[in-house]
């Protein structure tokens, strides 16, 4: 049986990651920019978890931005030729760039916000899987949704998942670090999507094959590369919380939504 996709669809597909990766670059050349031309409001000054920063210094981490999304539109711009779009060339220099991102500036910080984001879109996510349930089967979602208000409201009254205190956190973080949540985000962004273009051109060859043959222990061992943040994070809900002194947190239950 063919499980490919139709060309059509293949097409789409390409010319969307094509489009998101030049966004993305073009985001990112302007905020470089900005930051030039107002170092003062530089999420790279002192103090910024960003490790090209705190190794080399601010001047140099806008530089690598800037080179970085410039490069990266320019990639993008090459997409745009069909015989360029699949060429190993452009994959390996779309790599460089998603390693240069990735371990050049998410920190700290960028795991902090986007974590709160996803809190953030968890609602609709949640919201949309519950409408497209109820097209076909009204009860149960509506079922659902009840027992969703009523363990919220519950969690929120006894302390153990105080869903409000999460939206007052994800607020004031964004109050008061909007540039560099403004920052970390896009940088995410610019590296999630060279990351999927850096594998288009591996497309149907060995690596691909191998990957598909061994998808199923390379999904558990990415999901696994989560667990020592779990772990940790439920570790905040005892007395004894790991990456934290005791005496920072609030002597109070639920915890892990700090």
């Amino acid at each position: 049986m063919d499980t490919s996709s139709p060309p059509r669809t293949v097409a789409r597909a390409s010319a969307a990651l094509t489009a998101a990766t030049f966004t993305a670059s073009a985001v990112l050349t302007a905020q470089a920019l900005t930051w030039l031309a107002a170092p003062a409001v530089s999420p790279f000054r002192a103090g910024s978890s960003a490790p090209i920063a705190a190794a080399l210094g601010p001047s140099v981490a806008v530089a690598v931005e800037l080179a970085a999304g410039v490069a990266g539109m320019a990639l993008a711009a090459l997409q745009v030729i069909p015989r360029l779009r699949a060429s190993r060339l452009v994959s390996a220099a779309a790599a460089a760039v998603t390693i240069v991102a990735g371990l050049g500036f998410l920190g700290f910080a960028s795991l902090a916000f986007a974590g709160y984001a996803l809190v953030g879109m968890l609602p609709l996510g949640v919201l949309a899987a519950l409408i497209l349930l109820a097209r076909r089967h009204p009860w149960p979602a509506t079922g659902i949704a009840v027992a969703i208000v009523a363990l919220t409201i519950a969690g929120q009254a006894s302390g153990l998942f105080p869903i409000g205190d999460v939206a007052v956190r994800f607020a004031s973080a964004l109050k008061d670090g909007g540039i560099e949540a403004i920052s970390a985000l896009s940088l995410i962004a610019f590296t999630g999507v060279w990351m999927l273009a850096a594998v288009r051109g591996w497309e149907g060859g060995p690596f691909a094959r191998a990957v598909l043959r061994h998808r199923v222990p390379l999904t558990i061992a990415a999901a696994a590369c989560a667990l020592p943040y779990v772990v940790s994070r439920l570790s905040w809900l005892t007395p004894w919380p790991l990456l934290g002194s005791p005496a920072s947190f609030p002597r109070r239950r639920g915890r892990a939504c700090s």
